[in-house]
Parts: C-alpha cells; structure tokens; sequence
C-alpha cells in the first residue's frame, strides 16, 4: 500500500465519518420536526378541547341558573298566593270580630246613648284599630256605595265610592 492508496482510503473514511455525520444530523432535524409537529396537533387538539368544555360548561351553567330562577319564580308565587289567602282569612276574621265587638257595644249602649254617639264611638275604635303589620285598617261605605267612614281622609263622609280610583 502506498501513500496515495492510504489517503484515499483516508480520505474515504472521513467521507463515510462526514455522511454518518450529516445523516444522524438530517435524522435529528428530521425527528425534531416530526415531534414538533406532533406537539403542535396535541396543542391544537388540547385548544378545542379546552373550547368545547368550557363552552359545555357555561351552558350547564346557565341551565342550572334557569332552572334556579325558575324555582324561586315559583317559590314566590306560592308565597304569594298563600299570603293573598292568609290575608283574606285573617281579613274576614277581624271584620267578624269587629262586628261583634259593635253588635256587644250596640246591645249594651244602645239604651243608653243616641246612634250619632255611638257612630262616635265606632269610629274612634276604627281610627285606632290597625292589622296586618299595622298598614291595614278598616273603612266603611254605605249600601248605596258612598263613603261613611275612613281613618285618613277627613272628607270621606259623602264620597261617591264609584267614581274613586285606588
């Protein structure tokens, strides 16, 4: 072997040494976008997934949100409606207490004391008298529809019942 034949061969190894180089190099940059790649789609993927349960979540959200409201819409008008039935019972048991309390009155002073004095007296009962948490009260209006009495408006006596708007 001469000088020439060993730096071929010399030559030819540091050929193969640079194309195993450069390959594992390619196989490296090559791998490297491969897995950039696959993380880029994993990402891509983890974006609309992220999407859709949030979106899937706000929208159980607001489900669960109407179907709150609506429950206490309900649980309103309950109570609403037994207190209207609450109230007429309790209105209808003080006008029949407050008839007994005139009719025992009536049946003791009627003897004793004119009708306009006992009006009087009446009155001054109903001016005092309040219910249901002290805003309500009684008044009273004649059976041709004017007014006889009320605890507020001085000027009541005589008022045309039809014509007043509440």
């Amino acid at each position: 072997m001469n000088l020439i034949e060993i730096g071929a061969i010399l030559k030819n190894r540091s050929i193969l040494k640079n194309i195993k180089i450069w390959a594992v190099f390619f196989m490296a940059i090559f791998m490297i976008a491969v897995i950039s790649l696959d993380l880029y789609s994993i990402l891509s993927n983890y974006k609309v997934k992220r999407s859709t349960i949030r979106a899937d979540f706000i929208e159980s959200k607001k489900l669960q949100l109407k179907e709150e409201v609506l429950n206490v819409v309900e649980l309103i008008d309950y109570a609403r409606n037994k207190n209207k039935v609450n109230v007429r019972e309790q209105l209808k048991n003080k006008c029949e207490n407050m008839y007994s309390i005139f009719n025992t009155l009536y049946e003791k002073h009627s003897t004793h004391h004119s009708e306009k004095e006992l009006k009087e007296i009446y009155f001054n009962i109903l001016k005092k008298f309040r219910f249901q948490d002290n805003i309500g009260y009684f008044f009273i209006i004649d059976n041709k529809g004017y007014g006889v009495f009320h605890p507020y408006l001085e000027d009541y006596p005589g008022t045309p019942i039809h014509d007043t708007m509440d």
